[in-house]
């Protein structure tokens, strides 16, 4: 009623192993595309954080910038205003001396 039984078993051993085969082959692609897709994340979250970096710095830059045109917009500010009170104490005692 079974007929051979060694070739059945040998025919259904056979199936089984090419199932596995494909199985990993599956598994394995699987596996490739998660890490491709990982490495694609990796690589966008590292550009984000250079680019964070990067405007971090320029902001920084800039800030200095500011802050030393400031300092020198008001070292210029304060030596005007000192020549003038000179110029004006000097006229001032030129019309005493004058007197």
């Amino acid at each position: 009623m079974q007929g051979d039984p060694t070739r059945k078993k040998g025919k259904i051993r056979k199936e089984k192993g090419e199932e596995r085969e494909r199985r990993k082959d599956k598994k394995k692609k699987g596996r490739r595309k998660k890490k491709a897709k990982n490495k694609n994340q990796n690589r966008k979250r590292e550009r984000k954080r250079k680019e964070k970096e990067k405007r971090k710095w320029k902001r920084k830059r800039k800030r200095k910038k500011r802050k030393w045109k400031r300092k020198r917009k008001r070292k210029r500010k304060r030596k005007r205003k000192m020549k003038k009170k000179n110029m004006k104490r000097k006229r001032k005692n030129k019309r005493k001396s004058e007197k």
